[in-house]
């Protein structure tokens, strides 16, 4: 019996269209352990995004200036290395979403208001958002 492996898929979220490049420059050196990644990240915060992998630490430039890094220039695919994106979306987005408290980080996770469900709601079902607000408030749903 044959195999079949899934075939890469763009990046997609829940609500969210990510466009990403086809090319990103990183930075990469061997990393043996993960313990002192947190270390490393509060010495490089504000300008390197910083993913740990199968020994290997990843960085992606946020912003000029800082500290540098020693490591090896690696020219990465954002298809062949989804974890990565995936893992700097994750870090962004609780920034990008700043009104609310995620219940957890990784993945991004929080709880929407119910104002703004009803709102989407009724902008999709053509329909006054009291409308919706109103039946939402009734128990016999």
């Amino acid at each position: 019996m044959a195999y079949q492996t899934a075939p890469v898929r763009a990046l997609t979220t829940n609500g969210f269209k990510v466009d990403l490049p086809e090319k990103v420059d990183v930075l990469v050196r061997d990393f043996p352990t993960a313990a002192e990644v947190k270390v490393e990240r509060a010495r490089l915060a504000d300008y390197w995004f910083l993913h740990w992998t199968g020994g290997k630490l990843y960085h992606l430039r946020l912003q000029a200036g800082g500290p540098n890094v020693d490591a090896e220039p690696q020219t990465v695919e954002p298809d062949k290395h989804p974890w990565l994106f995936r893992a700097r979306v994750d870090d962004a987005i609780g920034a990008a979403l700043g009104k609310y408290t995620p219940v957890r980080v990784r993945p991004f996770t929080f709880l929407a208001l119910k104002a703004e469900l009803i709102e989407e709601a009724a902008k999709a079902a053509r329909l006054p958002a009291a409308m919706l607000a109103q039946g939402a408030n009734q128990s016999s749903w």
